[in-house]
């Protein structure tokens, strides 16, 4: 048997270090390859148009295929379809943010008799959400390259039975301007489907890598930039903030949970206390119960916040919100 020579070994380790960091950067959360793309010098800065580039250019992480995002979607789902109407009373279901269209697809295969419009501003996340959808012979759904306000002038008002727009809105601090009319585009009675990034998450990450003075300006606000000196702004929001902005938009709150109260992907603070990506099926099994049972006792320690609401035939148009 050949032995490899000391310089042989050491290549070897350089190869396998360089596959493992190249591994733990494909399977960082969007939020923190959007940090990562400012810190690198690269060609983001603080327009608009910058901030909708690096939001581009985050989506290069696949929701379809990354490390946990099957368990994170099961989550969702297992939490979200108690409230979901009968099958025949849907017929308009709008996804904003849709990525590479994980939730699209579900509300879609659901619903095959209703008209599902997943919207995001990657064209490339789109392709790979048609080409998703055309190989489980999903027909019944169309991804369209917009941006979300955009969209939502577009939209007939009182024309959609459900909204949704999961892990979006910390990358859009503007979002809650824009709440009036997403909330016009629902019928009476119609669902919005929303989970934000939760204020205390944010403070995790921050005091994870001993970032006190941000993390305690987290702690004071609700959006801004989450790496010094960079503008591309982010928002957070506390589970108690969010309930009342539904309550003051006319919106009947169904629900409001954790998503990963206790579990993480690479990056996360909460992938210190468990990573689903990483178990035996049996663990995940045990991890999802767990997590179930606390996610509506502890809305605002997960890695999302998920609100389930429903437009009341009374709603008026919301306030704007400072």
């Amino acid at each position: 048997m050949r032995t490899l020579t000391n310089d042989s070994t050491r290549f070897f380790q350089s190869v396998l270090r360089r596959l493992a960091s190249k591994a733990r950067r494909s399977a960082e959360s969007i939020e923190l390859r959007a940090i990562a793309a400012l810190d690198s010098g690269g060609p983001f800065s603080s327009s608009h148009a910058d901030q909708k580039q690096t939001i581009i250019h985050s989506t290069n992480y696949n929701m379809l295929t990354s490390e946990s995002e099957d368990y994170y979607a099961e989550q969702y789902w297992a939490q979200i379809l108690p409230m979901l109407p009968v099958k025949d009373s849907i017929k308009s279901i709008l996804d904003l943010g849709c990525g590479q269209g994980r939730m699209s697809m579900r509300f879609a295969s659901r619903y095959r008799q209703a008209d599902v419009t997943g919207i995001d501003i990657s064209e490339a996340a789109l392709m790979t959400a048609r080409s998703a959808a055309a190989s489980e012979g999903i027909d019944n759904v169309v991804f369209t390259c917009s941006e979300i306000g955009e969209e939502l002038k577009r939209t007939q008002s009182r024309s959609v039975d459900i909204a949704v727009m999961t892990e979006v809105a910390f990358y859009h601090p503007n979002w809650i301007n824009e709440f009036a009319r997403l909330v016009e585009v629902l019928k009476d009675k119609g669902l919005f489907i929303g989970s934000f990034r939760t204020t205390y998450y944010n403070v995790l990450l921050l005091l994870k890598d001993n970032r006190f003075a941000d993390a305690r300006r987290v702690m004071n606000s609700s959006s801004g930039p989450l790496s010094p000196g960079r503008e591309i702004q982010f928002s957070w929001i506390h589970a108690d903030e969010l309930r009342n902005v539904m309550q003051a938009s006319g919106l009947e709150v169904l629900s409001v949970s954790a998503v990963g109260s206790c579990s993480g992907i690479p990056g996360d603070p909460h992938a210190l206390i468990s990573r689903p990506g990483i178990l035996q099926d049996h663990e995940r099994k045990i991890l999802m119960e767990i997590e179930m049972s606390l996610n509506t006792h502890v809305p605002d320690a997960g890695r999302y916040v998920l609100v389930v609401a429903r437009k009341s035939t009374s709603s008026t148009s919301p306030v704007v919100f400072p």
